[in-house]
């Protein structure tokens, strides 16, 4: 089985094979933002969790899209 492109059961992370790594990713304003590489899905899933509260904040305004 391959495991290019496994996602993790925790949001925002996907196993990058050719790294070793998982990824974090963001899309906002149909825009794609890289978050960083990590050594576990926790720490991705972590700093995407972080991002999407801050794109949700007030600072940002709730109403721009987020998808």
């Amino acid at each position: 089985m391959s495991t290019i492109g496994v996602r993790s059961s925790l949001p925002g992370a996907s196993w990058v094979e050719r790294l070793g790594k998982w990824r974090s990713k963001i899309t906002f304003n149909y825009d794609t933002i890289h978050l960083g590489y990590f050594d576990t899905d926790g720490e991705a899933s972590k700093v995407f969790l972080e991002r999407y509260k801050l794109i949700h904040s007030k600072e940002y305004g709730s109403k721009k899209r987020f998808v």
